[in-house]
Protein backbone atom coordinates (compact mmCIF):
# COMPACT_ATOMS: atom_id res chain seq x y z
CA UNK A 1 0.00 0.00 0.00
CA UNK A 2 3.12 2.61 -0.09
CA UNK A 3 6.30 3.00 0.94
CA UNK A 4 5.64 4.87 4.17
CA UNK A 5 3.76 2.82 7.22
CA UNK A 6 4.71 6.03 9.01
CA UNK A 7 1.60 8.36 9.84
CA UNK A 8 1.56 11.80 9.66
CA UNK A 9 -0.52 14.36 12.62
CA UNK A 10 -4.13 14.60 11.92
CA UNK A 11 -5.21 17.07 8.99
CA UNK A 12 -6.95 19.96 11.03
CA UNK A 13 -10.81 19.50 10.98
CA UNK A 14 -12.56 21.62 7.89
CA UNK A 15 -15.78 23.05 8.42
CA UNK A 16 -17.36 21.42 5.47
CA UNK A 17 -17.52 18.40 7.31
CA UNK A 18 -20.35 19.91 9.50
CA UNK A 19 -22.20 20.89 6.12
CA UNK A 20 -21.82 17.41 4.80
CA UNK A 21 -23.46 16.51 7.90
CA UNK A 22 -26.34 18.89 7.39
CA UNK A 23 -26.88 17.64 4.01
CA UNK A 24 -27.21 14.10 4.96
CA UNK A 25 -29.50 14.75 7.97
CA UNK A 26 -31.65 16.97 5.69
CA UNK A 27 -31.59 14.22 3.04
CA UNK A 28 -32.78 12.16 5.48
CA UNK A 29 -35.37 13.93 7.22
CA UNK A 30 -37.04 15.11 3.17
CA UNK A 31 -37.37 11.35 2.45
CA UNK A 32 -39.39 10.03 5.72
CA UNK A 33 -41.41 14.36 5.07
CA UNK A 34 -41.35 14.31 1.52
CA UNK A 35 -41.52 11.19 -0.14
CA UNK A 36 -44.95 10.70 -0.64
CA UNK A 37 -45.01 14.52 -2.54
CA UNK A 38 -45.22 13.35 -5.99
CA UNK A 39 -46.79 10.18 -5.61
CA UNK A 40 -50.46 9.91 -5.26
CA UNK A 41 -51.18 11.51 -8.55
CA UNK A 42 -47.93 9.57 -10.35
CA UNK A 43 -48.36 7.20 -13.38
CA UNK A 44 -45.97 5.61 -15.90
CA UNK A 45 -44.54 8.44 -17.87
CA UNK A 46 -45.61 11.40 -15.56
CA UNK A 47 -43.13 14.27 -15.98
CA UNK A 48 -42.65 14.23 -11.97
CA UNK A 49 -41.70 11.18 -11.73
CA UNK A 50 -37.70 12.08 -11.48
CA UNK A 51 -39.03 14.26 -8.78
CA UNK A 52 -40.22 11.70 -6.92
CA UNK A 53 -37.18 9.63 -7.16
CA UNK A 54 -34.60 12.17 -6.47
CA UNK A 55 -37.22 12.79 -2.69
CA UNK A 56 -37.22 9.23 -2.35
CA UNK A 57 -33.18 9.07 -2.57
CA UNK A 58 -32.92 10.34 0.53
CA UNK A 59 -32.01 7.76 2.65
CA UNK A 60 -28.73 7.54 0.80
CA UNK A 61 -28.02 10.27 3.46
CA UNK A 62 -27.53 7.18 6.19
CA UNK A 63 -24.82 6.35 3.62
CA UNK A 64 -22.97 10.01 4.21
CA UNK A 65 -23.57 9.34 7.32
CA UNK A 66 -22.01 6.18 7.79
CA UNK A 67 -18.72 7.75 6.09
CA UNK A 68 -18.30 10.70 7.86
CA UNK A 69 -18.29 8.20 11.03
CA UNK A 70 -15.82 6.17 9.96
CA UNK A 71 -13.97 9.46 8.73
CA UNK A 72 -13.70 11.03 11.85
CA UNK A 73 -13.77 8.22 14.13
CA UNK A 74 -10.82 6.32 12.70
CA UNK A 75 -8.97 9.67 12.37
CA UNK A 76 -9.18 10.03 16.40
CA UNK A 77 -8.64 6.67 17.22
CA UNK A 78 -5.89 6.70 14.51
CA UNK A 79 -4.21 9.59 16.06
CA UNK A 80 -4.22 8.03 19.31
CA UNK A 81 -3.96 4.72 18.46
CA UNK A 82 -0.96 4.13 21.29
CA UNK A 83 -2.58 6.18 24.32
CA UNK A 84 -2.43 3.80 27.08
CA UNK A 85 -5.94 4.93 27.99
CA UNK A 86 -7.45 4.93 24.47
CA UNK A 87 -10.27 2.36 24.75
CA UNK A 88 -12.05 3.98 28.22
CA UNK A 89 -11.75 7.30 26.81
CA UNK A 90 -12.80 6.92 23.19
CA UNK A 91 -16.12 4.89 24.91
CA UNK A 92 -16.31 7.60 27.87
CA UNK A 93 -16.53 10.74 24.43
CA UNK A 94 -18.76 8.15 22.59
CA UNK A 95 -20.80 7.33 25.11
CA UNK A 96 -21.28 11.20 26.08
CA UNK A 97 -22.07 11.60 22.22
CA UNK A 98 -24.68 9.19 21.69
CA UNK A 99 -26.46 7.83 24.87
CA UNK A 100 -27.94 11.11 26.51
CA UNK A 101 -30.49 12.22 23.78
CA UNK A 102 -31.16 7.99 22.74
CA UNK A 103 -32.27 7.37 26.10
CA UNK A 104 -34.11 10.76 26.23
CA UNK A 105 -35.78 9.76 23.26
CA UNK A 106 -36.40 5.93 24.70
CA UNK A 107 -37.62 7.26 28.00
CA UNK A 108 -41.30 7.00 27.12
CA UNK A 109 -41.00 3.71 25.76
CA UNK A 110 -39.90 2.26 29.64
CA UNK A 111 -42.46 5.41 31.19
CA UNK A 112 -45.56 4.85 28.97
CA UNK A 113 -45.96 1.13 29.98
CA UNK A 114 -45.42 1.23 33.42
CA UNK A 115 -47.84 4.06 34.32
CA UNK A 116 -50.28 2.94 32.00
CA UNK A 117 -51.39 5.31 29.96
CA UNK A 118 -51.28 3.94 27.07
CA UNK A 119 -54.40 2.83 27.71
CA UNK A 120 -55.74 5.96 29.16
CA UNK A 121 -54.61 7.84 25.87
CA UNK A 122 -54.50 4.86 23.10
CA UNK A 123 -52.61 8.20 20.75
CA UNK A 124 -50.04 8.40 23.28
CA UNK A 125 -49.64 4.37 23.15
CA UNK A 126 -49.89 4.34 19.56
CA UNK A 127 -46.72 6.86 19.65
CA UNK A 128 -44.61 4.74 21.62
CA UNK A 129 -45.64 1.13 20.39
CA UNK A 130 -42.88 -0.97 18.93
CA UNK A 131 -44.49 -3.28 16.63
CA UNK A 132 -42.55 -6.38 15.97
CA UNK A 133 -39.64 -5.55 17.66
CA UNK A 134 -39.02 -6.42 21.66
CA UNK A 135 -38.02 -3.17 23.41
CA UNK A 136 -35.78 -4.48 25.03
CA UNK A 137 -33.26 -4.77 22.05
CA UNK A 138 -33.34 -1.09 21.81
CA UNK A 139 -31.24 0.08 24.94
CA UNK A 140 -29.14 -2.95 23.70
CA UNK A 141 -28.71 -1.51 20.44
CA UNK A 142 -29.73 -5.13 18.87
CA UNK A 143 -32.92 -3.71 17.46
CA UNK A 144 -31.25 -4.13 13.88
CA UNK A 145 -30.53 -7.49 13.96
CA UNK A 146 -34.30 -8.20 15.54
CA UNK A 147 -35.62 -6.26 13.05
CA UNK A 148 -34.06 -8.86 10.09
CA UNK A 149 -34.74 -11.50 12.41
CA UNK A 150 -38.86 -10.68 12.26
CA UNK A 151 -38.88 -9.07 9.11
CA UNK A 152 -39.90 -5.43 10.08
CA UNK A 153 -38.96 -2.03 10.84
CA UNK A 154 -40.94 -1.72 13.71
CA UNK A 155 -43.02 1.32 14.14
CA UNK A 156 -41.73 4.32 12.17
CA UNK A 157 -41.39 6.61 15.14
CA UNK A 158 -38.03 4.32 15.92
CA UNK A 159 -37.11 2.70 13.41
CA UNK A 160 -34.57 4.82 12.03
CA UNK A 161 -32.51 3.75 15.31
CA UNK A 162 -31.11 0.48 13.12
CA UNK A 163 -28.78 2.97 11.92
CA UNK A 164 -27.40 3.83 15.30
CA UNK A 165 -26.93 0.43 16.53
CA UNK A 166 -25.04 -0.60 12.91
CA UNK A 167 -22.62 2.07 14.74
CA UNK A 168 -22.94 1.13 18.16
CA UNK A 169 -21.75 -2.52 16.64
CA UNK A 170 -19.14 -0.66 14.39
CA UNK A 171 -17.47 1.58 17.50
CA UNK A 172 -16.70 -2.21 18.91
CA UNK A 173 -14.83 -3.56 16.33
CA UNK A 174 -13.22 -0.49 14.68
CA UNK A 175 -10.89 -0.11 17.83
CA UNK A 176 -9.72 -3.33 17.98
CA UNK A 177 -8.35 -2.95 14.48
CA UNK A 178 -6.92 0.61 14.77
CA UNK A 179 -5.26 -0.62 17.92
CA UNK A 180 -3.66 -4.18 17.02
CA UNK A 181 -3.46 -4.27 13.43
CA UNK A 182 -0.04 -2.85 12.37
CA UNK A 183 -0.39 0.13 10.71
CA UNK A 184 1.32 -1.09 7.39
CA UNK A 185 -1.45 -3.60 7.28
CA UNK A 186 -4.21 -1.88 8.36
CA UNK A 187 -5.56 -0.61 5.18
CA UNK A 188 -5.61 -3.97 3.61
CA UNK A 189 -7.59 -4.99 6.27
CA UNK A 190 -9.62 -2.24 5.83
CA UNK A 191 -9.98 -2.81 1.60
CA UNK A 192 -10.24 -6.52 2.29
CA UNK A 193 -13.65 -5.90 5.42
CA UNK A 194 -14.89 -3.00 2.12
CA UNK A 195 -15.23 -5.90 -0.34
CA UNK A 196 -16.46 -8.76 1.76
CA UNK A 197 -19.92 -6.22 2.01
CA UNK A 198 -21.27 -6.88 -1.30
CA UNK A 199 -20.92 -10.40 -1.42
CA UNK A 200 -22.44 -10.33 1.76
CA UNK A 201 -25.49 -8.66 0.73
CA UNK A 202 -25.64 -11.22 -2.32
CA UNK A 203 -25.90 -13.37 0.32
CA UNK A 204 -28.57 -11.76 1.66
CA UNK A 205 -30.74 -12.09 -1.52
CA UNK A 206 -31.10 -15.65 -0.80
CA UNK A 207 -33.78 -15.25 1.75
CA UNK A 208 -37.43 -16.51 0.76
CA UNK A 209 -38.91 -13.74 2.54
CA UNK A 210 -38.43 -10.29 0.55
CA UNK A 211 -38.88 -7.74 3.64
CA UNK A 212 -35.95 -10.20 5.45
CA UNK A 213 -33.79 -9.59 2.61
CA UNK A 214 -34.37 -6.15 2.45
CA UNK A 215 -33.87 -5.00 6.05
CA UNK A 216 -30.94 -7.74 6.09
CA UNK A 217 -28.70 -6.31 2.98
CA UNK A 218 -29.68 -2.71 4.41
CA UNK A 219 -29.22 -2.46 8.05
CA UNK A 220 -27.21 -5.53 9.39
CA UNK A 221 -23.43 -4.61 9.92
CA UNK A 222 -21.66 -6.76 7.88
CA UNK A 223 -24.06 -5.71 5.15
CA UNK A 224 -22.97 -2.09 6.09
CA UNK A 225 -19.71 -1.53 6.84
CA UNK A 226 -18.29 -0.65 3.43
CA UNK A 227 -19.29 2.81 4.01
CA UNK A 228 -17.95 3.34 7.82
CA UNK A 229 -15.10 1.42 6.64
CA UNK A 230 -14.12 3.66 3.27
CA UNK A 231 -14.42 6.83 5.80
CA UNK A 232 -11.47 5.19 8.00
CA UNK A 233 -9.76 4.67 4.93
CA UNK A 234 -9.96 8.09 4.00
CA UNK A 235 -8.71 9.25 7.18
CA UNK A 236 -5.87 6.79 7.02
CA UNK A 237 -4.65 8.16 3.78
CA UNK A 238 -4.72 11.79 4.46
CA UNK A 239 -2.94 10.43 7.41
CA UNK A 240 -0.24 8.54 5.58
CA UNK A 241 2.50 10.68 4.04
CA UNK A 242 3.21 8.97 0.84
CA UNK A 243 -1.02 8.83 -0.09
CA UNK A 244 -1.47 12.25 0.86
CA UNK A 245 1.08 13.35 -0.95
CA UNK A 246 0.04 10.85 -3.89
CA UNK A 247 -3.06 11.94 -3.69
CA UNK A 248 -1.97 15.82 -3.41
CA UNK A 249 0.08 15.86 -6.77
CA UNK A 250 -2.84 14.01 -8.53
CA UNK A 251 -6.34 15.80 -8.14
CA UNK A 252 -7.38 14.43 -11.59
CA UNK A 253 -7.79 11.00 -9.90
CA UNK A 254 -9.62 12.30 -7.13
CA UNK A 255 -11.94 14.26 -9.62
CA UNK A 256 -12.69 11.15 -11.59
CA UNK A 257 -13.94 8.91 -8.80
CA UNK A 258 -15.93 11.48 -7.66
CA UNK A 259 -17.42 12.30 -11.36
CA UNK A 260 -17.88 8.68 -11.84
CA UNK A 261 -19.36 7.83 -8.88
CA UNK A 262 -22.05 10.59 -9.09
CA UNK A 263 -22.67 9.91 -12.66
CA UNK A 264 -23.81 6.46 -11.47
CA UNK A 265 -25.88 7.65 -8.21
CA UNK A 266 -27.44 10.44 -10.64
CA UNK A 267 -28.43 7.87 -12.99
CA UNK A 268 -30.06 5.20 -10.13
CA UNK A 269 -31.58 8.20 -8.56
CA UNK A 270 -33.89 8.94 -11.71
CA UNK A 271 -34.24 4.91 -12.92
CA UNK A 272 -34.50 2.99 -9.84
CA UNK A 273 -34.00 4.51 -6.25
CA UNK A 274 -35.36 2.06 -4.41
CA UNK A 275 -34.35 -0.31 -1.50
CA UNK A 276 -35.32 -3.21 -3.14
CA UNK A 277 -33.47 -2.83 -6.39
CA UNK A 278 -30.76 -5.52 -7.13
CA UNK A 279 -28.21 -2.48 -7.84
CA UNK A 280 -28.60 -1.30 -4.60
CA UNK A 281 -28.10 -4.87 -2.95
CA UNK A 282 -25.11 -5.32 -4.47
CA UNK A 283 -22.50 -2.64 -5.17
CA UNK A 284 -25.32 0.37 -4.57
CA UNK A 285 -24.21 1.04 -1.24
CA UNK A 286 -20.37 0.36 -2.00
CA UNK A 287 -20.70 3.20 -4.96
CA UNK A 288 -22.02 5.49 -2.31
CA UNK A 289 -19.59 5.19 0.10
CA UNK A 290 -17.23 5.55 -2.56
CA UNK A 291 -18.53 8.77 -3.63
CA UNK A 292 -19.03 10.17 -0.67
CA UNK A 293 -15.56 9.66 0.70
CA UNK A 294 -14.17 10.87 -2.68
CA UNK A 295 -15.83 14.25 -1.53
CA UNK A 296 -14.14 14.14 1.85
CA UNK A 297 -10.94 13.97 0.06
CA UNK A 298 -11.83 16.48 -2.68
CA UNK A 299 -12.91 19.25 0.20
CA UNK A 300 -9.64 18.21 2.14
CA UNK A 301 -7.24 18.98 -0.96
CA UNK A 302 -9.75 22.03 -1.79
CA UNK A 303 -11.29 20.71 -5.19
CA UNK A 304 -14.94 19.91 -4.03
CA UNK A 305 -17.47 21.25 -6.01
CA UNK A 306 -19.55 23.76 -4.20
CA UNK A 307 -17.64 23.72 -1.34
CA UNK A 308 -17.84 27.01 0.04
CA UNK A 309 -22.01 25.95 0.19
CA UNK A 310 -20.84 23.28 2.67
CA UNK A 311 -19.11 25.65 4.50
CA UNK A 312 -22.40 28.16 4.83
CA UNK A 313 -23.73 29.38 8.07
CA UNK A 314 -27.42 27.53 7.21
CA UNK A 315 -25.97 23.77 6.49
CA UNK A 316 -23.39 24.05 9.54
CA UNK A 317 -26.51 24.63 11.87
CA UNK A 318 -28.26 21.36 10.66
CA UNK A 319 -24.66 19.35 10.86
CA UNK A 320 -24.42 20.63 14.39
CA UNK A 321 -27.95 19.43 15.28
CA UNK A 322 -28.01 16.72 13.08
CA UNK A 323 -28.26 13.97 15.44
CA UNK A 324 -31.14 15.18 17.90
CA UNK A 325 -32.80 16.16 14.39
CA UNK A 326 -32.54 12.46 13.23
CA UNK A 327 -33.87 10.93 16.08
CA UNK A 328 -36.63 13.66 17.02
CA UNK A 329 -38.30 14.60 13.58
CA UNK A 330 -40.67 11.45 13.30
CA UNK A 331 -41.75 11.08 16.89
CA UNK A 332 -42.48 15.41 16.69
CA UNK A 333 -43.91 14.77 13.38
CA UNK A 334 -46.52 12.26 14.94
CA UNK A 335 -47.13 13.98 18.14
CA UNK A 336 -48.14 17.18 15.77
CA UNK A 337 -50.63 15.57 13.66
CA UNK A 338 -52.22 13.81 16.65
CA UNK A 339 -52.16 17.20 18.58
CA UNK A 340 -53.98 18.87 15.83
CA UNK A 341 -55.46 16.31 13.32
CA UNK A 342 -55.86 13.34 15.66
CA UNK A 343 -54.49 11.01 13.38
CA UNK A 344 -51.01 9.65 11.98
CA UNK A 345 -49.33 11.50 9.80
CA UNK A 346 -49.37 11.44 6.05
CA UNK A 347 -49.29 13.53 3.36
CA UNK A 348 -52.09 12.82 0.91
CA UNK A 349 -53.26 17.04 0.73
CA UNK A 350 -52.17 20.63 1.27
CA UNK A 351 -53.41 20.56 4.96
CA UNK A 352 -50.59 17.66 5.41
CA UNK A 353 -48.31 19.82 3.67
CA UNK A 354 -48.82 22.59 5.85
CA UNK A 355 -48.94 19.90 8.99
CA UNK A 356 -45.31 18.87 7.43
CA UNK A 357 -43.93 22.21 7.76
CA UNK A 358 -45.15 22.71 10.99
CA UNK A 359 -43.35 19.10 11.44
CA UNK A 360 -40.06 20.19 10.35
CA UNK A 361 -40.15 23.32 12.41
CA UNK A 362 -40.85 21.90 15.39
CA UNK A 363 -38.41 19.31 15.01
CA UNK A 364 -35.68 21.53 14.18
CA UNK A 365 -36.44 23.83 17.39
CA UNK A 366 -36.17 20.47 19.61
CA UNK A 367 -32.80 19.53 18.03
CA UNK A 368 -31.95 22.99 18.28
CA UNK A 369 -32.59 23.01 21.87
CA UNK A 370 -31.05 19.52 22.78
CA UNK A 371 -27.79 20.85 21.11
CA UNK A 372 -27.25 24.12 22.99
CA UNK A 373 -28.74 23.72 26.29
CA UNK A 374 -28.12 19.33 26.74
CA UNK A 375 -25.80 17.89 24.22
CA UNK A 376 -23.12 20.90 24.19
CA UNK A 377 -22.52 20.39 28.31
CA UNK A 378 -21.83 17.54 28.14
CA UNK A 379 -19.77 17.04 25.17
CA UNK A 380 -17.72 19.57 27.14
CA UNK A 381 -17.99 17.61 30.04
CA UNK A 382 -16.50 14.71 28.56
CA UNK A 383 -13.50 16.52 26.30
CA UNK A 384 -12.15 17.51 29.53
CA UNK A 385 -10.91 13.53 29.79
CA UNK A 386 -7.92 13.43 27.10
CA UNK A 387 -5.99 10.93 25.76
CA UNK A 388 -2.17 9.99 27.45
CA UNK A 389 0.62 9.79 25.02
CA UNK A 390 2.31 6.72 24.35
CA UNK A 391 5.10 6.37 26.40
Amino acid sequence: MGPSPNLAPAPVRIPYLDGLRGVAVLMVVADHFLQNLFYPAAHPGSWYIPFHHLLDLGWIGVDLFFVLSGYLLGGILLDHRCAPNLFPIFYLRRAARILPVYFVLLLPLLLVPLTGLGRQIPALGKLVDTGAIPAWTYPLFLQNFAMAVQASWGEAWIAPTWSLAVEEQFYLLLPLLVRFVPVARLPGVLLALIAAAPLVRVACLGFENATREEISAYALLPARWDSLFLGALAAWALRDRFWRDWLAQRPGVLRTVLGTTFAITAGFAVFAPSLHDRFTHTVGFSVFGVLFAAAILCGHFGILPGARWFEGTVLRFFGRISYALYLCHIPVSGVVFYAVAGRARSLNNATDLALIALSFVASVAVAAVSWRWFERPILAWAQRWRYQAAS
